[in-house]
C-alpha cells in the first residue's frame, strides 16, 4: 500500500507488496492488460482489503496491515475473536480496583470510572447492576471524602 493505495506486484518491484516477486506481469508496455482474470482477482483483493481495514479496530489493524492476501488477513482477524472477553475481565478488574487517592479531584476520578464503565459498554459486556464488590468500593471512595 502507498499513499493509502494498493498497488499490484509486478516483477521487479522492489516493495514486494502481493508476493515473492513471481506473480506474472498484469500489464504489457501498452498498458492493456495481459490476463484479464488476474487484473479482476489483484482488483477484488484490494477491495476486500479496503473493506476489512475499514471494520477492524485500529488495535487490530496495526497488527494485521501488512498482509499480503485476504485470506491470510482474514485468517488472522479470526485469532483476535475470543480476545473480547479477556479484555472486558481486564477492564472490569481496573474498574473494581481504581484508587482514589486523597487530594484528588473526585469529579476526575468518577469520570475515570464511567470511561471504563462505557469502554465495558462498547466490548458488549455493560455494568447493568452495581456488583457489591463495586458497590463497596464506590462506598470506600466516599468515604475517604
Amino acid at each position: 500500500m502507498r499513499d493509502g493505495v494498493w498497488y499490484k506486484k509486478r516483477p521487479g518491484d522492489p516493495d514486494g507488496l502481493l508476493g515473492s516477486g513471481t506473480s506474472l506481469p498484469i500489464l504489457n508496455e501498452d498498458g492493456d492488460a495481459l490476463n484479464e482474470k488476474l487484473e479482476e482477482y489483484y482488483k477484488q483483493e484490494a477491495l476486500t482489503h479496503e473493506f476489512i481495514y475499514e471494520t477492524i479496530p485500529k488495535s487490530i489493524f496495526i497488527k494485521v496491515w501488512d498482509l499480503p492476501t485476504a485470506a491470510a488477513l482474514w485468517s488472522q482477524i479470526i485469532t483476535f475473536k475470543n480476545c473480547g472477553t479477556l479484555i472486558a475481565s481486564d477492564v472490569l478488574t481496573r474498574l473494581q480496583n481504581i484508587p482514589f487517592i486523597k487530594g484528588q479531584d473526585f469529579r476526575t476520578h468518577l469520570t475515570t470510572m464511567k470511561e471504563l464503565q462505557e469502554s465495558l459498554a462498547q466490548l458488549r459486556h455493560p455494568v447493568t447492576v452495581i456488583h457489591r464488590p463495586m458497590r463497596r468500593s464506590i462506598l470506600d471512595h466516599l468515604y475517604i471524602l
